[in-house]
């Protein structure tokens, strides 16, 4: 079964990122009825792929059951934490989402990822302040954050920091990242990296 699960697992990611992630759900189902969900440490990858793929699909509460399975079987993985956050934010779940956030980074204060999402939710929530230290956050462990740059100079240029806003779209270009292509639920589609 190890073999089938792992064949299973990668194809569902292959799928996936491919942009199929209707067809890795379907895969994902295929591993539930080999027993898959039974063996802690594939269940977990398992989950996080349905996870993932439900995001891209944005099907909210499919995501968050994925998520919350996967942190309830890896409790300490920091990655399946920070993307349990994302998913309680996403079915509206703010304070529960941000406990979680907040709760990797006293683990692990360079996970950016869960700097990231703490800064959007941030954001969206109207604390801007917050938002911009939680993007400088992001900055100080992933000095090429596109993202980050581009999120943070809209933050500073309603503050009236011109001169920082500057600076970051300068820097925005520099990383590549290009805020015409960004999708208002970029961040919510589904990622892997930590």
């Amino acid at each position: 079964m190890e073999d089938d699960a792992d064949r299973l697992i990668a194809e569902a990611r292959r799928l996936r990122r491919a942009g199929e992630a209707e067809a890795a759900l379907e895969l994902l189902d295929q591993a539930d009825r080999i027993g898959l969900g039974d063996d802690p440490v594939r269940g977990a990858a398992a989950r996080m792929e349905r996870g993932w793929a439900a995001n891209a699909l944005r099907r909210w509460p499919d995501a968050h059951a994925a998520f919350a399975a996967a942190a309830a079987a890896a409790p300490d993985d920091p990655q399946v934490r920070t993307w349990h956050g994302r998913a309680l934010y996403n079915v509206a779940r703010d304070a529960e989402a941000e406990a979680e956030l907040r709760a990797v980074l006293a683990r692990d204060r360079d996970w950016w990822m869960a700097w990231s999402f703490l800064a959007d939710l941030c954001l969206v929530d109207g604390r801007e302040q917050e938002a911009m230290e939680a993007f400088s956050e992001v900055l100080r462990i992933d000095p090429d954050n596109g993202y980050a740059y581009h999120q943070r100079g809209r933050l500073r240029a309603q503050a009236g920091d011109q001169a920082g806003a500057a600076a970051d779209r300068q820097e925005t270009a520099r990383c590549g990242f290009d805020p015409a292509d960004l999708d208002e639920d970029e961040a919510e589609e589904g990622d892997d990296s930590g």
